[in-house]
């Protein structure tokens, strides 16, 4: 999953739980990129959260984020688990080229039909 997956997941639940009167976490997770962040604002101020898998807890729109803490592994997996499974595996993309001139497919990208085939089956 992909971190932009992740960050619209935590931005949805934060969105609920804020406007349900309870409270939520935002959680920046482990992704590929190292140098990835997540500005969690409110009206009451701001709070980066920039190392992998820390959190903030929000009360309401109006109070500043709560100091960031860090979640393990462990407890990450078993709090949220289930939802990081259920996001959608990140995009996968091929490039087709076509003869000069032509409609005809070049042979390797002829050749990518089996990997794109396998590639479709994983993900149905």
């Amino acid at each position: 999953m992909t971190l932009e997956a992740f960050i619209f997941i935590a931005i949805s639940l934060l969105t609920f739980a804020l406007t349900s009167g309870s409270s939520t976490q935002v959680i920046l997770l482990d992704g590929k990129n190292p140098d990835s962040a997540v500005v969690v604002t409110t009206a009451g101020g701001e709070l980066i959260l920039d190392k992998p898998n820390t959190y903030t807890t929000l009360t309401s729109t109006k109070t500043k984020p709560h100091n960031a803490q860090t979640l393990d592994i462990e407890t990450l997996q078993k709090k949220y688990g289930e939802l990081i499974q259920a996001a959608p595996k990140p995009p996968i993309n091929f490039l087709l080229y076509f003869d000069p001139g032509s409609t005809a497919l070049t042979l390797e990208s002829q050749q990518l039909f089996s990997k794109i085939e396998t590639a479709i089956q994983e993900r149905s």
